[in-house]
């Protein structure tokens, strides 16, 4: 029972300014039942979408390509996340500034390993990892590459790490964050710096 969902071959498609969806099992899937290698969802926009108390993912980008959230409010999942990105996403992601990613379950964001392009930025991220103190992080790039993330608060007391970039990350920015109080510490890099390849700077731990 999800209260919105993108599948295939949809295109350009908007989510006017303050759509308040609550409960159900997401709120907004980006999915590509037909799968036929030209049927991917592209381009969907949501702006001042507010998603609460999912039971699983508050906003899943889960096959397709294009999502672009401005002042999203994603908050209080039940046993998932605010924001997941699965593998099978192709990329171009963004979170843009204003948008409140809160109280959930796992991570309030989650990006896999097959997802490029992705941006974070100007937001706020807080009290996530309600499940278990310290288990799951404000935001998690799981082997992601040519991603921005800056200008986030990233903070609470049951998150693990503001941000944790795991093994594969590659190609990125981590710049100008505040990410003071968090359970564990502010950011976790698995994969260090290079120059022209990995910038880290100007970050709050």
């Amino acid at each position: 029972l999800n209260h919105v969902a993108v599948d295939s071959y949809a295109y350009s498609i908007r989510l006017r300014a303050e759509s308040h969806v609550l409960n159900g099992y997401r709120g907004l899937i980006v999915t590509d039942t037909a799968a036929t290698g030209s049927s991917a969802p592209k381009w969907v926009y949501a702006e001042q979408f507010e998603a609460d108390h999912s039971f699983w993912n508050c906003v899943e980008a889960y096959r397709g390509e294009s999502l672009y959230l401005i002042g999203a409010w994603l908050g209080s999942s039940l046993t998932g996340r605010g924001l997941m990105v699965d593998s099978g996403f192709t990329g171009d992601v963004s979170c843009d500034p204003a948008c409140r990613i809160s109280g959930n379950w796992l991570e309030g964001v989650y990006v896999g390993s097959g997802t490029k392009n992705v941006r974070l930025i100007g937001s706020m991220i807080s009290d996530n990892s309600q499940a278990s103190t310290g288990t799951y992080h404000g935001v998690m790039l799981d082997g992601t590459t040519d991603f921005v993330v800056s200008g986030l608060r990233s903070t609470g007391a049951k998150q693990g790490y503001g941000v944790w970039l795991n093994t594969g990350c590659d190609y990125f920015t981590v710049a100008a964050n505040n990410l003071r109080g968090n359970a564990t510490g502010g950011l976790y890099n698995s994969v260090g710096t290079s120059t022209g390849r990995r910038e880290v700077s100007g970050t709050i731990s």
